[in-house]
């Protein structure tokens, strides 16, 4: 039996001449060519999905050439482009390709451009050097015109360039000696963005056609019509399944097409009898899956590992996230894509497009009847991919973060170059290496985002180099305090030698044998002494290597050798903590307008991804800013109110400060995201003496005076998680609190007469159980978690002995 043709176009738009397949919108072309009628300049504006494109290509241009638009008859003469990464050359190729010119000049679309480019009155006299006749009609169609906005936002040259871009089109609708007309597509997300050109938004308003939903009858005919054009039946069972799939989302449409076409096909392959049925359907995975399995299997069918890189390489160069999470496609040539994703020949992407763009694989575009060469555009066929096909919905976010990376990067080596940063230190700097290292970034990629490629790379060399020479370093100075220490080691037992022979040589001299002891317990004070030195040098070495686990065990084993050792090991606790908290970066940004009153009036300067965090007191006002690097203001908060108690989001996300508010019992803890600028406030905090965050700013622990403590999300204030007041009854002194870098445990120590209890209460479970009950005296005392919240660490005060002690545990 002869294989019937596919009459379902997949992921890629209907074209002007698959009008014959184009069923369900016969009612919304009418409508178009009404509002082409009243304005020359139309917008049809709908979600990502909602048919634009093949509504304007399948719909009205098909009616445009049969005449149906009578005031205007039936000579028309169609230019369609894509703005892209160029949009006035773009534009002269399609008045090129449009066919009204004459001419059989290779290349006439330079010249074309050139004079676009003079003045916005370029097109116009572009169009009048045509061969358009005076009853002839001209509609330009500009097919996915948010790409306007990126192309916008790129550089100050492109600005410019696209303004011009826009006036050309709106002074050729205005003009009235030439009947041009104007379509553009665009997605509804992006509306607001055309209040950025001059007079864009009145002409979209005045000319706006928003396309409505298909209604059920409407999506009927979609899938049951161009079914019998193919010569074909469906069973009602799965018509009603495929109405149910897609219910009212109008996303869903492409998705539609391309599961009609798998199971068309799977049809044709189980022989092509009988009606195409839900076990046709089902077997390619339905709407759910039916995309993303079939973009997984062209990526497994790629023959080599090296085609299998190029193709992430190649999808995630033609996507992008832009502001609020909004995917958007980038066309580029072959021979630009090739730069960008580190190709020596653009030859060797060839198999990787061929197989995602044959024929009845309309994931990428053009299709396959067009021969791809160094200036053919390659694109996505549409959004909708980036949100079904799981391996790109991880490559999009892969992408984002990795330009992400490079952005941070390159500002850094501008303000290094400018002296106002210092190098990188880690874990900036082994964040860096390692994503250089796998993603191997080239030029033409890193000026998608952001110039000033070469500075950076030599920026993070040097600051490699510097790292690698600094550890060095100190790695020669361990080796040379461990020489010392076993060279003491040695006079420790020659020492012991020495007294071994006093005792048998001078038995009956109790005043040497006096001197000799005296002198024999001071050796060894000092070389244990030294050895400790040496042993907690060698864990501070570990914990700034991000070893902590190591360093802590060798900690508690220097304790444990020589318990009178205390000192030393309280830098070392605090130096431990102070490597899980942002390090410090001196003389960025000057905190002299500040004036340094009580502990609740200090000066706070931590930077975590490009920001600043300051906090004090000026005139009798608490105030708060957030600044970047290159000193411009991102957050300023000035108030009456009492602040304190700052917080800063290790990955620079978030933002948290204790503000008491007058009219409120309690205080509130303000969030800001600073990538967003969202402001929350969190309120109904019983007591909240204090606060505490989780690294990734996530959840905050509120913490009162009576041993009640409560776990906050961040961003919707909700409660996870209350402990009860008055939980520890025994409890008469204060309450120290502990919150776990992973927001999974709050640690408490309660004092009461016979010393201190410690308890971990496990956020998620609800559990508590009692860790440790310490002998001590009432009075300070502090806890706090090791980096990766594996031991918790109890520094405090003891009276009787008027010392610092501490003590470390495991969970």
């Amino acid at each position: 039996m002869a294989q019937k043709m596919n009459p379902f176009p997949g992921l890629r738009p209907f074209e002007m001449q698959e009008k014959y397949l184009f069923f369900g919108r016969e009612d919304q072309t009418v409508e178009l060519l009404k509002r082409l009628g009243q304005a020359r300049f139309m917008a049809v504006v709908g979600t990502s999905g909602s048919g634009k494109s093949s509504l304007v290509r399948a719909g009205l241009l098909p009616e445009l050439h049969g005449g149906t638009m009578t005031d205007a008859g039936s000579s028309w003469e169609i230019a369609v482009m894509r703005p892209g990464g160029d949009p006035l050359t773009n534009l002269a190729k399609a008045l090129e390709d449009s066919g009204i010119y004459d001419t059989d000049e290779e290349g006439y679309y330079r010249h074309l451009r050139a004079m676009l480019g003079r003045s916005t009155m370029g097109l116009i006299e572009a169009i009048a050097q045509s061969d358009l006749e005076q009853g002839d009609n001209l509609l330009i169609v500009v097919d996915q015109f948010e790409e306007i906005f990126r192309f916008r936002s790129t550089s100050g040259k492109h600005a410019e360039e696209a303004a011009n871009f826009i006036s050309l089109l709106l002074e050729a609708t205005h003009q009235t000696n030439k009947s041009i007309f104007v379509t553009i597509t665009m997605r509804s997300d992006f509306l607001g963005d055309c209040s950025q050109f001059r007079g864009l938004a009145e002409a979209v308003n005045e000319g706006e056609y928003l396309i409505p939903r298909l209604n059920r009858s409407q999506r009927r005919l979609a899938i049951e019509g161009p079914v019998k054009v193919g010569g074909k039946q469906i069973e009602a069972r799965l018509v009603q399944q495929l109405l149910n799939d897609i219910g009212d989302d109008p996303d869903q449409l492409p998705i539609l097409q391309h599961a009609l076409m798998r199971t068309w096909e799977y049809h044709e392959k189980d022989g092509g009898d009988g009606a195409l049925d839900l076990d046709h359907y089902e077997a390619t995975g339905g709407m759910k899956e039916a995309l993303s399995r079939h973009a997984d299997e062209v990526y497994e069918e790629l023959k080599s590992d090296e085609e299998r890189t190029y193709c992430e390489r190649i999808f995630k160069a033609l996507t992008e996230r832009v502001s609020g999470g909004r995917g958007i496609r980038r066309p580029m040539a072959m021979s630009e894509l090739a730069e960008v994703v580190g190709a020596d020949d653009p030859n060797k992407l060839v198999p990787v497009i061929e197989a995602y763009r044959a024929a009845g694989r309309t994931f990428l575009m053009p299709p396959d009847s067009i021969e791809l060469g160094p200036k053919v555009v390659i694109d996505i066929s549409h959004e909708s991919l980036m949100r079904v096909w799981q391996h790109l919905v991880g490559w999009v976010d892969e992408e984002a973060q990795s330009a992400r990376i490079y952005r941070r990067l390159a500002d850094t080596a501008q303000l290094y170059k400018e002296n106002k940063a210092g190098l990188y230190r880690d874990p900036d700097l082994q964040i860096s290496l390692a994503w250089r290292n796998q993603n191997n970034p080239t030029e033409a990629w890193a000026d998608r985002y952001y110039p000033g490629y070469n500075d950076a790379m030599a920026f993070l060399e040097e600051s490699h180099e510097t790292s690698i020479a600094e550890e060095k370093a100190k790695e020669e100075a361990r080796k040379r305090e461990l020489e010392q220490a076993r060279r003491l080691a040695e006079e420790e037992r020659r020492s012991r030698a020495l007294w071994q022979k006093l005792v048998w040589t001078f038995g009956v001299a109790v005043i040497a044998i006096t001197v000799g002891l005296i002198y024999i317990m001071e050796s060894r004070e000092t070389i244990r002494n030294n050895l400790s030195r040496v042993s907690l040098k060698e864990a501070n070495r570990l914990a700034n290597n991000n070893q902590q686990d190591e360093a802590i065990a060798l900690l508690a084993k220097t304790i444990e050798d020589n318990p009178s050792y205390m000192p030393a090991g309280v830098r070392l606790v605090s130096l431990l903590e102070h490597t899980a908290m942002p390090r410090k970066v001196e003389k960025i940004h000057s905190a002299s307008d500040f004036e340094v009153g009580s502990s609740d009036d200090s000066i706070i300067v931590d930077a975590v991804n490009g920001y600043i965090v300051e906090y004090g007191t000026k005139d009798d006002l608490n105030r708060i800013r957030v600044v970047g690097l290159d000193g411009s203001d991102i957050y300023t908060h000035t108030t009456t109110n009492r602040l304190s108690n700052v917080r800063l989001a290790e990955d620079g996300s978030m933002f948290f400060y204790r503000e008491l508010i007058p009219g409120r019992d309690d205080p509130v803890i303000q969030t800001l995201e600073l990538d967003t600028g969202s402001r929350s406030t969190i309120t109904n905090i019983l007591n909240m003496r204090e606060f505490e965050i989780s690294a990734n700013g996530e959840y905050a622990a509120a913490f009162s005076g009576d041993g009640s403590f409560s776990v906050l999300d961040s961003r919707t204030g909700k409660k996870v998680y209350e402990n009860i007041q008055n939980d520890t009854a025994e409890a008469q002194g204060d309450f120290e609190y502990a919150f776990s870098r992973d927001g999974k445990n709050v640690v408490r120590s309660a004092v009461n007469p016979g010393g201190a209890d410690i308890h971990l209460f496990d956020i998620a479970t609800g559990k508590k159980k009692l860790l440790k009950q310490i002998p001590m005296d009432q009075g300070s005392h502090w806890l706090s978690f090791s980096k990766e919240s594996k031991f918790i660490m109890l520094r405090y005060w003891m009276m009787r002995n008027n010392e610092f002690s501490f003590g470390l545990g495991r969970k």
